[in-house]
């Protein structure tokens, strides 16, 4: 907190008490929610009390999400950041380059964004993806059919594909010309980031 406020001292000069004290507070009630998630998340069994995380890579990820925080992301949002961290911090397969990615996709996604996330994971549990094959890579893909069940996520077919075609942003989705419209294939992208989300994410 002591150098957050050192940083705000420069565009703060000038600024009364009466206008600081009430941003001191918010950021202290976001510092405050931080640290019950990482608490949380530390008590949750995710890492084993014998392992031990590297100062750089602790570093990072607590500096990452004390940004976060402090610009208002949302606080499920930073728990699935923090869930993923914990998950792999102690693995030597972890790297800082994915861990960002991955923490700037999640702080963005809009609440259209999880609900189609959670929809799209459920239809790829049920098989209600139709599997084809790429004409280009000749490798296995999936389809996100028009008339994918979300199960209620969404109230009709058109919200669910302008939920869709956003993903389009994260690299989540090919997009192709079909006769009489369009067809959506995931990317593997888009499977790895779902691979990472475990069902209690959906409900943090």
């Amino acid at each position: 907190m002591e150098y957050v406020s050192a940083g705000l001292a420069i565009g703060s000069a000038g600024l009364s008490e009466a206008v600081m004290l009430p941003i001191r507070r918010v950021m202290q009630k976001r510092l405050n929610m931080l640290e019950e998630i990482l608490i949380a998340q530390l008590r949750s069994g995710l890492i084993d009390p014998n392992d031990v995380i590297e100062e750089d890579r602790l570093a990072s990820f607590v500096l990452r999400v004390r940004r976060a925080a402090l610009e208002g992301v949302a606080q499920r949002k930073i728990t699935i950041i923090a869930r993923y961290f914990f998950r792999h911090a102690t693995t030597a397969s972890y790297q800082e380059d994915k861990m960002a990615e991955y923490a700037a996709i999640t702080e963005q996604l809009t609440d259209d964004d999880m609900r189609c996330l959670a929809a799209v994971q459920g239809g790829r549990i049920a098989g209600l993806l139709k599997q084809d094959i790429d004409p280009q890579t000749k490798r296995s893909r999936f389809e996100i059919p028009y008339d994918m069940d979300t199960r209620g996520a969404f109230e009709n077919r058109r919200d669910f594909r302008h939920a869709v075609l956003a993903l389009i942003r994260f690299g989540f989705i090919d997009v192709s010309s079909v006769w009489g419209g369009m067809a959506i294939h995931v990317t593997p992208r888009f499977l790895a980031y779902l691979d990472e989300l475990e069902l209690k994410d959906w409900a943090a």
